[in-house]
């Protein structure tokens, strides 16, 4: 080969690089472009925890039904409060929004709405619970991810998180205006692996205070507006759940609807829920609510179970029909 031809070669190989070298030079400030640092932000991780109990009791058709309208739901409550949809994966979405407010606003909504699906479908499908966490600070954002100690204490609080809680951060709570003090309330102190101290987590207080019994709406005597009727009696109080009061809360703190205090007790043990003529009891507790059903004791620790007919329910222990810290529940049609 001449030595003109090598050299036009050489040149040609040497422009083709440099192109190249520059495309991916824009591309790479492109992308860096792309990837900033946010001041702040608020994020929130919300689960079903117990999907993989879905999938046992309800099938895979319906268990994913139920997961992916769930979380097309919390996505659309997102997005009306100014937030932004990080990633969804598996039965996990993950939020962040501009400000803390959005954030707790969203998290209640997610709740409240959850508590409504298929309140108009003929399906015997029952709601799912959530779970959801919330920690404000700075995060490394990028097209579809975010980075930084913000996102992993986030989803640190999840998981502290029991079924229809929302647990949030001191740093959280401390960036809400005072409005919001009466909403939260300091629950523990923990150690978060390779962070230093201890973190201040609080629990959002979302669910509206239960009317008193006097104040629930008695069912009608007209026979078209009957339904079944659960009684709960427990010590000197008595529930009725219903198509008019539809869940009571059980545990040991004082929010709850039924409070039994023991320190084996929960502080949200369980609840009945009425769903369509049909009573679910569902347990998130550490130690389980057992069943006494003719004359058989059976356990129920963080899943579901319907309830028929006439039985006792025990929170954290044994019971039997004579048990003081009994709580005796009929069926009535």
């Amino acid at each position: 080969m001449s030595y003109l031809k090598r050299m036009t070669s050489y040149f040609s190989k040497s422009q083709e690089n440099f192109s190249s070298t520059w495309e991916n030079y824009k591309a790479n400030k492109k992308t860096d472009k792309k990837v900033k640092k946010i001041s702040s932000l608020a994020i929130l991780f919300a689960n079903i925890p117990q999907s993989d109990q879905l999938f046992k009791t309800l099938g895979n058709k319906n268990a994913q039904k139920i997961i992916s309208a769930c979380l097309s739901l919390l996505s659309k409550i997102t997005e009306s409060h100014k937030g932004r949809v990080i990633k969804i994966k598996g039965d996990e979405i993950i939020c962040t929004f501009p400000i803390a407010e959005n954030a707790v606003k969203a998290g209640k909504t997610m709740h409240m709405e959850v508590e409504k699906m298929y309140a108009g479908d003929n399906s015997d499908l029952v709601p799912p619970n959530i779970r959801i966490g919330i920690h404000s600070g700075s995060v490394v954002s990028g097209r579809n991810e975010i980075f930084g100690d913000a996102v992993t204490i986030a989803a640190h609080m999840t998981e502290f998180a029991k079924e229809r809680q929302i647990i949030i951060t001191k740093q959280t709570a401390e960036a809400l205006g005072p409005e919001y003090e009466t909403m939260f309330r300091c629950i523990e102190h923990i150690k978060i692996k390779d962070k230093n101290g201890k973190i201040s987590i609080h629990e959002m207080i979302w669910k509206p205070a239960p009317a008193r019994e006097s104040e629930v709406p008695c069912v009608a005597s007209d026979s078209k507006t009957l339904s079944p009727r659960l009684e709960l009696r427990f010590l000197h109080h008595k529930f009725d759940i219903d198509q008019n009061r539809q869940c009571v809360t059980m545990g040991r703190d004082p929010d709850n609807d039924l409070v039994v205090d023991s320190h084996r007790v929960s502080r949200s043990h369980a609840y009945i829920k009425y769903c369509k003529g049909k009573f679910v009891l569902t347990d998130q507790s550490m130690n389980g609510t057992c069943l006494l059903l003719n004359g058989k004791q059976g356990m129920v620790k963080n899943t579901k179970k319907s309830l028929h007919g006439n039985g006792v329910i025990g929170l954290a222990q044994k019971v039997s029909y004579d048990s003081p810290d009994a709580i005796h529940f009929t069926i009535r049609p």
